[in-house]
């Protein structure tokens, strides 16, 4: 990797403040004016910080000071080699130059230190938290202390950042005003940070699972001086101010000159070049515009060269001269999302889809459609030709298809390549298809092989047809001579919501007929209607769910979690009832795969481990063999109190986990796995914003690992988020967030908890 830009490099001025004539050199600059060969580069000497991820093609942009990083929200980072040379400990002044992009929850400009360790390690943590500017650390216990502004910083703006630190005082100036400092702490103050030996981070922070509170926006310059700086003086400021009003400037150059060369290696070929003509003058006029219209400008130039990149890859893929669109296979594990060159990211030669699947098993593919830059699409009809092998056919009906709805997405708080409309929610049933011009839409077709299907080679048509113009998609399905059972191997406990169902829908309850439906539809995606927190002590009804029986693999009882041990008066009728639903479980069948499901997360909730010991071993007494279930990694405060362990992703990843994970399999404990708002890349997820692939590498994960089942929370949880909207859906925009149960704070990620979207 190397990415070197050099563009009117402009040098620090010195940080000239009461003390100039007595000021150290830095301990560490990085100035963040390039990036060679994936190293920026410590003008001090001594600290050079290695990027860690991947690099964006504007990594580095005009700043105020020569040029700066943009640092997309945990994308990538960079690091300094683990040191006790970049550790501080008294008397020393970071100034650092920001331009957030966002200052929503936590924001982390730099830090040392390790999160993962016992107790965590933390020097110095510097970052913006809605807004406001703090420095943290750690004491020996692992306990914080944070100094804090009230709300300085705003996003989308420049700042000029100072935070000076003697004897446990803190000061921090944001340009140029000096603001109270508050201090909050649970841990032990004292007059000196901790230092520690650990790497340090530019442009992200970290919590205990890993990456985390990255920063969005643009870093000029960081700065760290051995010494206490008392605020800036008047020369820096005037200098800053000065810099910051020229800005604007320099990013339309800079922005420019970069249209200016992505139009010259689009125009080529006459037409091409012709329509490149009016598009090169605009650039040049934008310049003499005002900074916000002008910026405005490049941006409709940007979105011109946009469409004449994707009219030269439509006429170059078109079956035809006159063709209205394309019609590009694509697989099932795959998706295109709608950003401005989305074309780039497809394959339209025409060739012949192919697919495998066993007995009893659905497999889908996709084709997206294309339509032409000049007109609309309207009523693309789509016809599923007979699948045969031989003499052999599959059917009556074996082709489902749907088309694939965007839904658009917010900027989450997890490094993603696109935020906007996504494919996602697939809608059958519609009879015809319509395509705006220069856009795309994708069609999902669900294959089903039947138990009694011959084993072979089947061959199969997808046609579409609109005014003039018609593609045929071949399709060849191989049959293998074997039947998937219908009961899954592997529990997917993904847990469904009836009161979010039943809200929606304006219902006080489900009749047993209804909970069949669900259960019916969550089946044929090999998912059985579940929810870890239900009220019940059956859930589902077994009677109710009499004809799936043999397919359904996961039944638990109430949710309960006492935050203190109860009285012994109070706790013998509370058993008891877990006792008789036991005994209820045993008689109907269904001993095997009943759970009791208890203390969510005790990990995090380790208040709770009194209550847990006393609940647990109390029913353990009553019913020996009970299936007790905790969604943590186990720990040797709480292991001996649940025998279903259900740890997150990355619970698997270092190899003294998975040891201890094999130590509890060995006694006879059951290990499974899930996912919730954690973890993020590089281990798979949910998350909307995630490639389609995740979900489909999970199951094969799990088989590696040895995992005995898949759990996660809530599959229509955006189902209450969007309560709303009920009366305009499915016309009105999906809100693909939730807020928090009981904070009511947003959740920035797109499509956590919900796999599902209302129907009619």
């Amino acid at each position: 990797m190397k990415l070197r830009i050099l563009l009117c490099l402009i040098a620090l001025p010195a940080f000239a403040g009461p003390a100039a004539a007595s000021e150290s050199s830095p301990l560490a600059h990085w100035d963040f004016d390039e990036i060679v060969g994936g190293v920026i580069p410590d003008r001090a000497g001594g600290h050079d910080a290695a990027v860690v991820g991947e690099l964006p093609l504007d990594a580095i942009q005009p700043g105020i000071y020569g040029m700066a990083a943009y640092f997309d929200n945990g994308r990538w980072f960079a690091q300094v080699a683990p040191s006790h040379e970049t550790a501080l400990e008294d008397a020393f002044t970071l100034v650092c130059a920001i331009k957030p992009l966002s200052v929503d929850g936590f924001r982390t400009i730099c830090w040392k230190g390790d999160r993962t360790v016992t107790p965590q390690a933390v020097n110095y943590y510097v970052d913006l938290r809605d807004g406001k500017v703090e420095l943290k650390t750690k004491d020996a216990a692992g306990k914080w202390t944070v100094f804090s502004t009230p709300p300085a910083v705003e996003a989308g703006a420049w700042h000029l950042v100072m935070i000076a630190y003697d004897a446990g005082r803190v000061g921090i100036w944001v340009n140029g005003h000096r603001h109270e400092v508050s201090v909050a702490e649970d841990g032990e103050r004292a007059g000196r940070l901790l230092a520690n030996a650990y790497a340090l981070t530019l442009g992200a922070g970290a919590n205990a699972q890993g990456t985390a509170y990255s920063f969005w926006g643009l870093i000029d310059d960081i700065r760290i001086l051995p010494e206490v700086r008392n605020g800036f003086s008047e020369e820096e400021l005037q200098d800053w101010q000065r810099r910051v009003a020229q800005y604007d400037a320099k990013l339309h150059a800079f922005r420019a000159g970069l249209l200016s060369a992505r139009l010259d290696q689009v125009a080529k070929g006459r037409d091409a070049a012709l329509r490149a003509a009016p598009i090169r003058e605009a650039i040049a006029a934008s310049a003499s515009l005002p900074p916000a219209e002008g910026a405005a400008e490049l941006e409709r130039i940007a979105r011109a060269i946009d469409g004449l990149e994707f009219r030269r890859f439509f006429q170059h893929n078109a079956p035809t001269p006159d063709a209205r669109f394309i019609a590009a296979p694509m697989g099932a594990w795959e998706r295109a999302v709608k950003r401005p060159r989305f074309f780039e990211h497809l394959d339209p030669r025409p060739r012949t889809v192919r697919i495998d699947a066993a007995r009893n098993e659905f497999e889908g593919f996709q084709v997206i459609l294309v339509a032409s830059p000049d007109e609309d699409v309207r009523g693309v009809k789509v016809d599923i030709g007979q699948f045969r092998c031989g003499r052999h056919r599959l059917g009556p009906g074996p082709v489902e298809w749907g088309r694939v709805h965007a839904i658009r997405t917010e900027q989450p708080d997890i490094p993603v390549d696109f935020v906007g409309p996504i494919p996602d929610m697939i809608v059958d049933g519609e009879p015809a298809l319509d395509i705006e011009r220069g856009d795309f839409t994708p069609v999902f077709f669900r294959v089903y092989v039947p138990e009694d299907a011959h084993a072979g080679l089947y061959k199969g048509t997808v046609r579409f047809t609109a005014g003039g113009t018609a593609a045929t998609i071949p399709v060849r399905l191989r049959v293998h001579p074997f039947t998937l059972p219908e009961r899954p191997t592997l529990p997917m406990a993904f847990s469904f919501f009836e009161s979010f169902y039943c809200d929606w829908y304006g219902w006080d309850g489900l009749t047993a007929d209804q909970r069949l439906y669900l259960a019916e539809f969550l089946m044929r995606y090999r998912i059985p209607l579940n929810n870890i927190y239900s009220h019940d002590y059956c859930y589902p009804p077994p009677a109710e769910l009499a004809g799936l029986r043999s397919a359904t693999n996961f039944y638990t009882s109430k949710y309960y979690g006492a935050a203190k041990p109860l009285p012994p008066d109070e706790l013998e009728p509370v058993v008891q009832a877990y006792a008789e639903a036991l005994d209820d479980a045993k008689a109907a069948g269904i001993e095997n795969d009943f759970y009791v499901y208890i203390y969510d997360e005790i990990a995090f909730n380790r208040d709770g481990v009194p209550a847990a010991r006393q609940f647990t071993e109390a029913l353990r007494a009553a019913r020996p063999g009970v299936r007790l279930m905790q969604t943590s990694f186990p720990a040797p405060e709480f292991e001996d109190l649940f025998n279903v362990w259900v740890p997150m992703f990355q619970g698997f990843a270092r190899a003294e986990d998975r040891a201890y994970l094999e130590r509890l399999r060995a006694r006879g404990d059951a290990i499974w796995w899930y996912a919730a708002d954690a973890p993020k890349h590089p281990c798979p997820n949910f998350f909307l914003d995630y490639p389609v692939f995740d979900c489909r590498i999970i199951g094969t994960l799990s088989y590696l690992h040895g995992v005995q089942g898949v759990l996660y929370w809530s599959i229509n949880r955006e189902w209450k988020t969007n309560l709303d909207i009920r009366g305009e859906w499915p016309g009105a925009e999906w809100k693909p967030y939730i807020f928090h149960i009981q904070t009511g704070a947003r959740k920035h990620k797109n499509g956590m908890g919900n796999f599902v979207y209302p129907g009619p």
